[in-house]
């Protein structure tokens, strides 16, 4: 017996030493040898670094001042309350209405009013004998076509969601029409005939521009204002000289949320509006 379990025990200390299974296809192998670590990855790219970022913001304000010469602040006034001198601001000429308002007129120069028409939901009302066409939107805009181009006149004020102002908003429209001197298609005769030979000469067949309505004064454009190029420290002690900026982005519905944020700062007394 003694002798049996010696010569199994020689036969296995005899025989080499069995090799660890292939690893699955697949997978990264790892060394096993005692005193190594698997060495850390490391990443390239070849894709070229971001453009470094600009001084100035490079707004181009040419639609927009060019838009403020077509409403005065006292036309404006007469429809929302006081207004103030406009500004041009890319996209629009915006002027300020009371302590928390403004209108805003947008020139999207040779840009078809049909295109914003093929937009799915945005039309929810027409409005006639307005421009080569009008409607307002479901964001209480009002588009105006006119010849090629599309103006958008707007209003805000507050937490305000009214209809009610559709009326004003046609009545800025129509002097901006009439300062581009706008003059409409003449509407068909009910009934339609051949002319005859001693009949005039038909109507122009597109609408035309002329006007003698004068033009408010020109507003000088916006002074750029330079980016920070230090990093805020953001452990600061927070004064007059040192604000906390609070930016609210998005489209007009942002507004809300913006008055709602600079309301609430200034009635703290440690913030402004």
């Amino acid at each position: 017996m003694a002798v049996g379990l010696a010569l199994v025990t020689a036969a296995c200390a005899a025989s080499p030493a069995a090799s660890p299974p292939a690893p699955p296809a697949g997978t990264m192998p790892v060394s096993t040898a005692p005193g190594t670590t698997a060495q850390p990855g490391t990443t390239t790219t070849t894709l070229p670094p971001p453009p470094a970022a600009l001084a100035a913001v490079p707004y181009d304000n040419t639609a927009a001042t060019r838009a403020c010469t077509l409403l005065a602040p006292a036309e404006i006034t007469a429809q929302f309350g006081a207004a103030e001198a406009p500004v041009p601001i890319d996209p629009y000429c915006w002027w300020r209405v009371g302590t928390n308002g403004f209108v805003a007129l947008t020139l999207l120069d040779q840009v078809p009013l049909s295109r914003y028409r093929a937009y799915a939901g945005l039309a929810v009302g027409d409005v006639p004998d307005l421009g080569d066409g009008a409607f307002f939107a479901s964001n209480k805009t009002l588009f105006v076509g006119v010849r090629g181009s599309t103006f958008i006149v707007q209003f805000e004020r507050g937490a305000e969601w009214v209809d009610s102002n559709r009326p004003k908003l046609v009545a800025l429209a129509r002097l901006v029409l009439d300062r581009l001197g706008f003059v409409p298609l003449p509407k068909p005769p009910p009934t339609t005939a051949a002319p005859g030979p001693d009949d005039p000469p038909p109507a122009p067949t597109s609408s035309t521009t002329s006007t003698t309505r004068p033009k408010p004064p020109a507003v000088a454009p916006p002074a750029s204002v330079a980016r920070p190029t230090t990093l805020i420290d953001v452990r600061r002690a927070i004064t007059p000289a040192t604000p906390l900026r609070v930016w609210v982005g998005g489209d007009s519905i942002a507004a809300g949320p913006a008055w709602a944020v600079g309301e609430a700062a200034a009635a703290t007394g440690a913030a402004t509006a």
